[in-house]
């Protein structure tokens, strides 16, 4: 039996945690093969009122303070991020959405269908489950668990897991391949980047890249991959034949997530720390314009045209869109507090945001610039 999400107009969102998480960072970057699907039948465009007294406590579990301070400021940050990452299918048929309530306890993969937004499954995966990658066909999907140091595969069609792959410490994001023949695993704890043969199902190989890499993309024929080291203030270009680093791009200040364009000529970075857009020409390897956003950018994403790019903010709480052929800032729309993952339908029309609070996800119309819907949270 399907569960509907049920739309609300406010959220009440947990308190700032300050200063210390002001500096500690998420990551961002999504990356999925895209084709053309209609919009959702029956978009939402009404809202139900409900009380402005109903409040969501995350629960946290002790064991993260086992950890070093460091690391338990940085799983109460990423805890925070709940759903912690949205993803559609290539038909756009299907929405998956990774839960968690506890760092000790196993996550939850919630599969909804999107145009009634009912759920149609639940797959239990590993602890923080806190990235997900589906191959071109949408046949397997891949999740990163963070506290597990592994990689779930799901099998979309039994919504079964069918393989656990370990690798590096703590991974954080997962970019595959376009080809769909393997993929990258940017590991926060190791400084490392897991080669994952996607055949196979085992770890190929591994490349030494720079402190805490996040965001990873890949350009569209496969030869190249950019990984951003939010512990420092750099890009890293990967040669996919060689696995060999060429080139490393001074960014902006603790860059978390970036976007590639359609035709792999432009790169947007999302630079948390000095709150810009680090916008990279990839034929000249060099930063060719900086742009002001909102307060801590994490994540991009693009039209499928590529002439439109959204950049979803996670302390000002809200989406920049830029005109990527003027280099700037367009619009800008409140999409609710903490926002920290978004994903495109295929024809660019909609757009889904994730973040904190009684409804915790946001249903954005692109061609309007404007909020259509706002959906309570999944239970796990």
């Amino acid at each position: 039996m399907m569960v509907g999400f049920v739309m609300i107009k406010k959220t009440v969102a947990l308190p700032i945690l300050g200063m210390v998480l002001y500096m500690i960072m998420g990551c961002g970057g999504l990356s999925r093969n895209q084709t053309s699907a209609s919009a959702p039948e029956g978009s939402p465009t009404q809202f139900q009122e409900k009380g402005e007294d109903q409040e969501i406590n995350h629960p946290l579990s002790e064991k993260i303070y086992d950890y070093n301070s460091e690391d338990a400021v940085w799983i109460y940050r990423v805890m925070r991020q709940s759903p912690l990452k949205v993803a559609l299918s290539p038909d756009d048929r299907t929405l998956y959405l990774l839960r968690t309530a506890k760092a000790d306890d196993n996550g939850t993969l919630l599969i909804l269908d999107r145009v009634n937004y009912g759920i149609t499954g639940r797959v239990e995966i590993g602890k923080v489950p806190i990235a997900l990658a589906l191959t071109p066909d949408g046949k397997e999907l891949y999740v990163a668990n963070h506290l597990s140091d592994t990689v779930s595969v799901v099998d979309t069609a039994t919504q079964k897991v069918i393989q656990t792959i370990p690798v590096g410490h703590r991974p954080i994001r997962i970019a595959i391949a376009p080809s769909g023949d393997y993929a990258y695993v940017t590991n926060h704890g190791s400084d490392s980047i897991s080669i994952l043969n996607l055949a196979t199902h085992l770890v190929d190989g591994e490349i030494p890249v720079g402190h805490w890499p996040c965001g990873i993309v890949f350009d569209p024929e496969g030869k190249y991959a950019y990984v951003v080291h939010h512990g420092g203030q750099e890009m890293a270009v990967i040669e996919t034949a060689t696995s060999l680093i060429v080139k490393r791009i001074k960014v902006g200040k603790m860059p978390m997530g970036l976007g590639i364009t359609p035709d792999g000529r432009t790169i947007l970075v999302a630079n948390e720390g000095s709150d810009t857009i680090s916008v990279v020409d990839t034929a000249r390897l060099e930063v060719v314009k900086t742009v002001s956003v909102g307060e801590g950018p994490v994540e991009v994403s693009f039209s499928p045209d590529g002439k439109a790019a959204y950049v979803i903010h996670a302390r000002s709480n809200d989406l920049s869109v830029i005109d990527t052929n003027e280099g700037r800032v367009v619009a800008t729309l409140p999409v609710g507090h903490f926002p920290g993952s978004m994903a495109l339908t295929a024809d660019g029309r909609f757009l889904y945001v994730t973040h904190e609070g009684r409804s915790d996800v946001t249903l954005m119309d692109t061609e309007k610039k404007s909020v259509v819907g706002q959906y309570d949270k999944v239970p796990l």
